[in-house]
């Protein structure tokens, strides 16, 4: 519970024990159940249970009765048709493709492992998929899904009316105008995904839900009868955006600083050694070769550089996937976005750095260019589990210098197009390519 679902930290003795307690009746009362191969753990069990039981700590726990059965699937999957009952209705509430959650009208909830486990633990990126799930089964209470749980009284159900109205037309304005908003655009849908998507804002985000839609904050803390700004212990968004030490990956922000440092130094030294750029080279390094530190820490060093830079890449093409796949992108949208992305990169070498550089004498394809071929590679690639890639990487690594061998041997210095822009790297008159894709996809990888 404390390590994987993060608002149970801000809540006092008091509100952890009803938690507890809540937890206990769900877990004794649902049928949870792993699909799709996943074997269910006591670790499953209970953050599932605890993060839907947080929208109860302040109603009762017979709202959850429709709910019998919750089917946890491990990752991002479109799990087979089931048969309706009877008397049930079918009714798909969040995206298809990937599939992060689904709540049925009379039927189970859904939810995939690896997005519900990430939300817990990261409230500050304002989704979860078990809120958004169960904030649907709370809609369905009234046998609609409208947006509009049940409420009593008259002046009640108007002043949600108003309020959730606006709130849902602003934002629905702001997605068909495609301007920023603080809550998720997948609200705009419909007034049902507008309802789960405020919920998860409500208590991942309140201090943002707060300041951006106080009406709606307000309505939100009477049906759920409880305030996350008055919880215990301290509110994840207090300061938005969140701090550094909660969002920011150190280590990378160290390789940043590093890759930064070399390029300055890389670029000062071929300013004042422009003469010297290939006979002050790693090329002429040969053993038992006397190595200056100086020259070392002004010139040779930069050579590590460019694989800094490019392995970067790699970490953002991941972080990035992740990140949008957790947003509810499909497969496909992420494919297209890392096509169009690295055909963009890589064009900026003959179209910018040529002109830019060379006033068009020589056509370049450089750094830019072995990153962007190697963003729409691992459109595919990125399909891999990490053994695979970890494996391919270091077969590249390995296997490139001798394949690389074997085709000089074999072509001499008629080198085939494709060999050179993929493998070798070439020059042949005004046209040089010095960052061949595949030695950078390995690092990429």
């Amino acid at each position: 519970m404390d390590r994987n679902v993060a608002l149970v930290a801000r809540l006092s003795g008091r509100e952890r024990k009803r938690l507890e307690d809540l937890v206990q009746v769900f877990l004794a009362e649902k049928d949870l159940e792993g699909c799709g191969g996943l074997e269910l753990t006591d670790e499953i069990r209970v953050t599932v249970a605890t993060s839907a039981c947080i929208l109860l700590l302040g109603l009762n726990h017979d709202l959850y009765r429709s709910v019998q059965s919750v089917l946890i699937y491990p990752s991002t999957v479109r799990p087979p048709e089931r048969p309706l009952g009877a008397f049930e209705v079918r009714t798909q509430v969040s995206p298809i493709h990937p599939l992060l959650g689904e709540a049925h009208l009379g039927g189970p909830v859904i939810v995939v492992w690896d997005a519900a486990k990430r939300n817990c633990r990261h409230p500050e990126n304002g989704h979860n998929v078990v809120f958004h799930e169960f904030a649907h089964k709370l809609d369905m209470l009234d046998g609609r899904v409208d947006g509009t749980p049940p409420l009593r009284g008259s002046a009640k159900l108007a002043r949600w009316a108003q309020v959730c109205s606006a709130a849902y037309l602003e934002l629905k304005q702001k997605a068909e105008r495609g301007q920023h908003s603080f809550m998720d655009s997948y609200g705009a849908h419909s007034e049902a995904e507008f309802f789960a998507v405020a919920t998860e804002a409500f208590f991942d985000q309140p201090a943002h839900l707060q300041h951006e839609q106080p009406a709606l904050y307000e309505v939100l803390c009477d049906f759920y009868k409880q305030d996350p700004l008055k919880w215990g212990g301290p509110d994840p968004s207090e300061s938005p955006p969140p701090s550094p030490s909660r969002s920011r990956l150190v280590p990378l922000d160290w390789m940043r600083g590093l890759v930064m440092v070399l390029m300055s130094i890389d670029h000062a030294s071929d300013a004042f050694n422009a003469g010297r750029l290939f006979s002050d080279s790693a090329r002429a390094a040969h053993p038992g070769m006397a190595l200056p530190a100086a020259q070392f820490l002004t010139r040779w060093v930069t050579h590590l550089c460019a694989p800094t830079f490019v392995f970067l890449a790699g970490t953002a093409v991941a972080l990035s996937v992740e990140h949008r796949l957790a947003r509810g992108e499909t497969p496909h949208s992420v494919d297209r976005y890392l096509l169009q992305r690295g055909l963009l990169i890589a064009a900026l070498d003959p179209l910018w750095m040529t002109w830019g550089f060379t006033w068009g004498r020589i056509w370049l394809l450089q750094v830019l260019y072995a990153i962007g071929t190697s963003l729409m590679l691992m459109a595919l690639l990125r399909r891999l589990s990490i053994p695979w890639l970890v494996g391919t990487s270091l077969g590249l690594m390995l296997g490139t210098e001798a394949l690389i061998g074997v085709l000089s041997t074999t072509y001499g210095s008629h080198t085939p197009l494709v060999v050179g822009l993929l493998l070798s790297g070439m020059r042949r008159g005004s046209f040089v390519v010095a960052y061949p894709t595949i030695p950078w996809l390995a690092i990429m990888m």
